[in-house]
């Protein structure tokens, strides 16, 4: 990793990048060791980028391949891909979430953006969501020209 940032510093631009980018590439790995990428909403927790929320339908594949294998990647961009950061660890599925308002709304914001209209009431929620807790973050920095700036790895979340 490059020295010209510190720890904090890193994690602070890669918490811009997921709230600014509100969808990443989410990616499981089935029964038969196969990963899954597909495109979802995601809610930074009040932990910070040490948890993300999304969320998904009670019948969907990801929910069989996090049942059988929980470990997860995320991946987000900058505009332009100036900086990618992917992000791994392990993911649980909430049936039953008790989550802060702001993450809700975050998440309802999402839904919306995909015709999900079932948020509005909580107590008869048909999705489920799925929490993430990750411990490692890998990071890209592009520069204008294509040159490759700083990739680092940073593995306590």
């Amino acid at each position: 990793m490059s020295d010209t940032m510190t720890d904090a510093r890193i994690l602070e631009n890669a918490l811009k990048v997921v709230n600014h980018a509100f969808v990443g590439a989410f990616t499981t790995v089935d029964p038969a060791g196969v990963p899954h990428s597909r495109w979802m909403g995601a809610a930074i927790g009040t932990d910070g980028i040490a948890r993300l929320y999304t969320l998904t339908g009670r019948g969907t594949r990801k929910i069989e391949h996090l049942r059988h294998n929980p470990h997860i990647t995320w991946l987000f961009s900058s505009p332009h891909y100036a900086e990618v950061i992917s992000l791994m660890g392990t993911a649980q599925i909430l049936d039953a979430p008790v989550i802060q308002q702001g993450v809700w709304d975050r998440l309802a914001e999402c839904a919306k953006a995909y015709g999900m209209n079932a948020l509005s009431n909580t107590e008869n929620l048909e999705f489920i969501v799925i929490e993430s807790t990750l411990t490692e973050m890998d990071r890209l920095v592009v520069l204008d020209k294509g040159e490759i700036v700083e990739v680092g790895t940073h593995e306590e979340l």
